[in-house]
């Protein structure tokens, strides 16, 4: 099936998608977050897939579509495996997309899910819900893998996670409450990804306008005064499911990192991009086009 069949599907059933860049899982559009509450349209979708050489995403979130992303083979056999064990139908009818290493596993719940991680931080099985995408079947991974789409086009609605990934089988990655000390590591970044832009000049001067213009504080949620002269931040980090404030900023500097879960120092346009999967640069365009000064 072509890839432009393909996202017709899910645009048919109410979910969003968006084109990748070939072989890749990096978005084209400048920013994406719009599509998490707005359906792209059938003339977006052949403008984006006028043949099969860009992938696409599958946003979760749409119709509370979330995704299992099981980054090991061998953790979906074992899930597979306590699901006939327990002669539930979920795996037998459930859309699924094997992966180069693993498998994506397609459900809806009642409610709206949320992001969680299972297993270990890293190679282990991942919970992809709200704000949050993944490669879409029949798309091209960067080693040549064919993402291929397995069973009916059906997502199967449970009552909630826990019920089809039960914790005692796939635990969730414990994040122990750290206090921050006051002291933030080294930060080093001078955006060098600019430096061979014929137009390098206007854009480091892009990038200080919006530098200045954006304050890395209002980027965070639950943020609270961790030090009483008010340089300090406390925040809820973004990067893992964190309910402890685990994040620091310092306002003076504007910087950011993470103690938990080992996010190295940020500046805006850093922190920016990575909660939006993007590039820098493309970055730096849409947090200007957000503030008015880029258009």
């Amino acid at each position: 099936m072509k890839i432009l069949q393909l996202t017709q599907r899910f645009l048919a059933v109410g979910i969003a998608i968006m084109p990748l860049y070939h072989r890749s899982k990096t978005p084209i559009l400048s920013t994406w977050y719009p599509l998490q509450n707005q359906l792209p349209s059938e003339q977006d979708l052949y403008q984006w897939f006028p043949t099969d050489w860009n992938n696409f995403a599958v946003i979760c979130g749409w119709c509370n579509l979330v995704v299992i992303d099981f980054d090991n083979i061998e953790f979906y056999n074992i899930w597979q495996l306590w699901h006939e064990m327990n002669n539930t139908q979920y795996v037998a009818s459930g859309f699924r997309v094997r992966t180069r290493n693993g498998m994506h596993a397609y459900f809806c719940t009642e409610a709206p899910a949320v992001n969680d991680k299972r297993i270990s931080r890293s190679g282990g099985i991942d919970v992809q819900a709200q704000g949050k995408y993944v490669v879409g079947p029949g798309c091209v991974h960067p080693s040549g893998h064919v993402y291929e789409a397995i069973g009916d086009f059906i997502f199967p609605v449970v009552s909630d996670i826990e019920t089809i990934l039960p914790l005692d089988l796939f635990p969730r990655v414990a994040v122990e409450k750290v206090e921050f000390n006051g002291i933030a590591p080294e930060f080093h970044s001078d955006h060098t990804e600019y430096l061979d832009d014929p137009f390098a000049t206007s854009a480091m001067d892009l990038i200080s306008k919006v530098k200045a213009s954006v304050r890395i504080e209002t980027l965070f949620t639950g943020v609270q005064r961790s030090s009483v002269d008010g340089r300090w931040l406390k925040a809820l980090c973004p990067f893992h499911q964190d309910k402890h404030q685990s994040a620091w900023i310092d306002t003076a500097r504007q910087l950011c990192g993470c103690q938990v879960c080992g996010m190295k120092p940020m500046d805006a346009i850093n922190l920016y991009a990575r909660m939006h999967n993007i590039n820098e640069r493309v970055a730096v365009r849409a947090m200007a086009e957000d503030i008015g000064i880029w258009r």
